[in-house]
This record gives structure tokens, sequence and C-alpha cells, in this order.
């Protein structure tokens, strides 16, 4: 077991969506919240910071690290990469995303990882592009062990944006491409770069999803 303060975790709270009155790190499943369910498996196995945006107050009671960073009004969510660039954090850590549910054996398993790696990994649940080169998985976190690396990517990303180069708004796929020395554009992402969750961990991305997980949870 991975002892307590030796893995900083940076868990990004915040970030409203439509089909949400609340945060989504708020949605109750087996009545917890899941940032509290994330927090609860990592108590005693990682130092586990809540960061937001400044502007956001729903998670004030927990101290959490404020982050200016980019929100889009319109859609109700920030931008992953501006979000990292805000986060104050110099040494190596993992980045978990707040609206996802995390099975206990998913953060065993991240953990685990961390304390093995000696590189950049993304974390996500199955294997990020199909042979058409289209988006499949959905992007769980990162495991940062080089964080000059990983800093570097994110600006790179951000440039690459500012410049009209990238397809589509870079999030964590480009960002994967870029840290793994591959074409921002590329559909080709090693499988060997990612720690891929493929059990019930799940992004919650609509209500409907809460009653599926809620009856596998409890078969």
């Amino acid at each position: 077991m991975v002892e307590k303060q030796t893995v900083e975790v940076y868990l990004m709270c915040g970030g409203y969506y439509p089909n949400f009155p609340y945060p989504k790190a708020m949605t109750v499943i087996n009545g917890e919240p899941l940032f509290k369910r994330t927090m609860r498996l990592l108590e005693g196995r990682a130092e586990t910071h809540i960061c937001c945006n400044t502007e956001e107050t729903a998670f004030d009671e927990y101290k959490p690290v404020k982050c200016a960073f980019t929100y889009d009004h319109v859609k109700d969510t920030g931008y992953y990469l501006d979000i990292f660039d805000a986060v104050p954090f110099n040494e190596e850590c993992i980045f978990l995303f707040s609206d996802v549910f995390y099975t206990e054996n998913a953060i065993d398993r991240i953990l685990e990882r961390f304390s093995e790696a000696d590189r950049n990994i993304f974390i996500c649940n199955e294997y990020p592009f199909n042979e058409k080169g289209l988006r499949q998985g959905e992007p769980f976190g990162w495991i940062v062990k080089d964080v000059g690396e990983f800093k570097s990517a994110v600006l790179l990303c951000k440039r690459f944006q500012d410049r009209g180069i990238v397809n589509v708004v870079p999030s964590n796929w480009e960002l994967a491409h870029v840290i793994n020395g591959m074409g921002v554009n590329e559909f080709n992402l090693r499988k060997e770069d990612c720690l891929i969750i493929d059990d019930v961990t799940i992004d919650v991305d609509d209500p409907s999803v809460i009653e599926k997980i809620e009856r596998r949870i409890n078969e």
C-alpha cells in the first residue's frame, strides 16, 4: 500500500454541465458524491488536493487550491489544458477528474502504476483510438512523472491551438500525442503509453448513467 503523502493527487473539481444543476463532481452515486468517494478511496494513501476555478465556491469547506483558468460559460466547462497550466505543482503527481466514478480496483491500479512508472502515463477506459482514427476512450486522468515534459507539452498544445494547427480544441488526447513525440493530430497513441481501466469506472456525463452504475455495483 502506498503510504500517506508519498503521492500528491490533484482532484479536478468544479465545472457544470447542461444536464446537471450542480458541479458534476457532486453527483451522488450510492449515497456518496463522486469527489468524496475518490477522496475516501485515496485516504491514507495519498495527499489529495481539490482544485477548482477561482469563481467556484461549492468546495470552499475543503480548502481547495483555486486556479485561474479559462471557463466556458456557454458550455459550462473548464478547459483542461488551462487547468493543468494553473495548478501549482512542481513534483511528480497524479491528476484525477472529479466527475469520474472510480472503482477501488481503478485507484489501486493508478497508485501502483504511479509507483512503477518512469514517464508520463495517460489514464483512460480503453485504447483511445480505433482503426479508423476515431475517438473512443474516456480520459480519467494523468500520472505525471516528468513534470517538465508535462508542462512543456501543455504549453505547446495551447500554442498549436493559437496557431490553428490542431483539428479540434486540444485536450487530453492531443496532450498525450505531444508528450509521446507524435503529431498533435495523429491518431496512433500507443497502448503502452496508457493505463487502461476497463472495469465499471466511468465518466458520468449524463444523469441516466447513475442508475446503471448503481445497478452494476450493487449486483
